[in-house]
């Protein structure tokens, strides 16, 4: 009887060697692939579609700054390892945003 048992053992565990081999070397690689391929189409369309929503900064923009002004610039940028305008374009747009925001106040009042 224990031979019996000790036999049907061995025959099931080489059947699992046998099936684990074909999913490793098989099954497994293909879905992999597969699910590879689908990730990459995704960041494709990702990328695309931030290079197609991107703002494009095709204007070349001169502005008088003072020595102090473009020294805390330049400053900044190399300390940061980053380019100018990364530094004076949000600061610019920010002073706009408030001259037309007080420039909106004042007409508003003046309505009245």
């Amino acid at each position: 009887m224990m031979e019996i048992v000790l036999s049907w053992t061995v025959f099931a565990l080489v059947l699992l060697s046998l099936w684990h081999l074909v999913w490793e070397s098989i099954l497994a690689p293909s879905f992999r692939l597969e699910e590879r391929l689908e990730l990459f189409q995704v960041r494709d369309e990702v990328r695309k579609g931030m290079i197609e929503d991107s703002t494009e900064m095709d204007f070349d923009l001169r502005i008088p700054v003072t020595k102090a002004q473009k020294a805390q610039i330049t400053e900044a940028s190399a300390l940061m390892g980053s380019d100018m305008a990364t530094w004076a374009r949000p600061i610019l747009v920010l002073a706009a945003e408030e001259i037309i925001a007080k420039n909106r106040r004042t007409r508003g009042r003046s309505k009245k």
